[in-house]
């Protein structure tokens, strides 16, 4: 099979007189694995973690949508290669972030207290 996968993104912003309005076509992607897990899980504020794949065998190229469920703490998802290193920060009541990871190993961290996140990541 094919476009196993369908992502779709828009983003509104109003400032005034000033506004965008961007709604890119969504868009279809071919996964050659089978396997997706999709669950929640605690994040701690003492050190990063790895983001648990379940089913799936490596991150690497995998999609990933994940969301911070917490009122009141951020989560920094990144990578971990002797400390965090993040690329994306889930403030608490944001929508869920989709991205393809770029590593086999994703982590995150929270702020100041633990939060839970829910997430699914889809092998590729």
């Amino acid at each position: 099979m094919a476009d196993e996968i369908t992502i779709t993104t828009r983003l509104s912003y109003t400032n005034g007189s000033r506004s965008i309005s961007w709604s890119p076509a969504s868009a279809s992607v071919d996964q050659t694995g089978t396997d997706f897990t999709w669950k929640t899980q605690l994040i701690g504020f003492a050190a990063a973690e790895a983001i648990v794949l379940g089913e799936v065998s490596t991150g690497e190229g995998a999609v990933m949508m994940i969301q911070n469920l917490d009122a009141t703490n951020f989560v920094t998802v990144g990578y971990d290669d002797s400390g965090l290193k993040g690329f994306v920060k889930l403030m608490p009541g944001d929508p869920p972030f989709i991205f393809r990871c770029s590593q086999a190993a994703p982590y995150a961290q929270a702020d100041t207290g633990d939060c839970q996140i829910q997430y699914a990541i889809i092998e590729p």
